[in-house]
């Protein structure tokens, strides 16, 4: 999996400061443009929250809003975790960070081979205080890929739940034989991998010995890739 540096069009701005003692670096709204041109880009963009406050502080932050296109995945990073976004906010806290240090509000777009525009909206406050700051992240991505994703991964494969603890399902393959089930970290590693000779209505995965984090499943069938998702493991 690639990850992309990429010129954010908002370091043109002074960071923002904000009742809370944390501006926001380069801005508390980025923007990338770029071309992917692989299934598994990721597309990285980076807020930065310095303490200026007396004591160390945590914050607290959830997903406000998000607009983008049907099939793009995206996530944030704090100095905890990354965690899928996609129907999802849930209100997370990260580790506390000390006076002088900065926290990376770390955001991600996925846009698996479809072009288009997106945003997300993220609330962050201090623990304990009463007012937030929103930090807006948006990309406008073209995609080159090779190979166009085939239409029987869109509409007939389901994987569930996307917050697993022992196990996920996969569901549409009945008709499939040759498939593979490839589990990948953030960084491209494979972590698990099952080959299925005669699925059946609902196959279920083992993910226990998967560590807590974020994990892209990517389904192969008779040598070609049909099906990616995000998935996130619980404790």
């Amino acid at each position: 999996m690639r990850k992309f540096t990429l010129l954010f069009l908002a370091l043109i701005f002074a960071g923002k400061g904000w009742a809370q003692g944390l501006p926001a670096t380069p801005s508390d709204s980025v923007f990338a443009q770029a071309t992917v041109t692989n299934q598994f880009d990721v597309v990285d963009e980076y807020i930065y929250l310095h303490n200026n406050r007396s004591d160390s502080v945590a914050v607290s932050w959830h997903l406000v809003s998000a607009d983008v296109p049907a099939g793009w995945d995206y996530l944030l990073c704090d100095n905890n975790n990354c965690y899928d976004l996609l129907g999802n906010s849930t209100t997370r806290v990260s580790s506390k960070f000390a006076v002088g240090d900065s926290i990376n509000m770390h955001g991600e777009f996925e846009p698996s081979c479809i072009n288009g525009t997106g945003t997300m909206v993220i609330s962050v406050k201090v623990v304990g205080d009463t007012g937030s700051i929103n930090l807006i992240y948006s990309a406008n991505l073209n995609t080159t890929c090779a190979t166009a994703v085939p239409a029987i991964g869109a509409d007939k494969v389901k994987i569930y739940p996307t917050a697993v603890s022992n196990s996920m399902n996969i569901a549409g393959l009945s008709q499939a034989n040759n498939v593979k089930v490839k589990v990948y970290n953030m960084i491209g590693n494979v972590m698990l991998q099952n080959d299925i000779t005669a699925p059946g209505n609902i196959v279920s995965v083992n993910t226990s010995t998967l560590p807590t984090g974020v994990y892209i499943v990517a389904i192969d069938y008779n040598g070609q890739r049909i099906v990616t998702r995000r998935i996130e493991k619980l404790n």
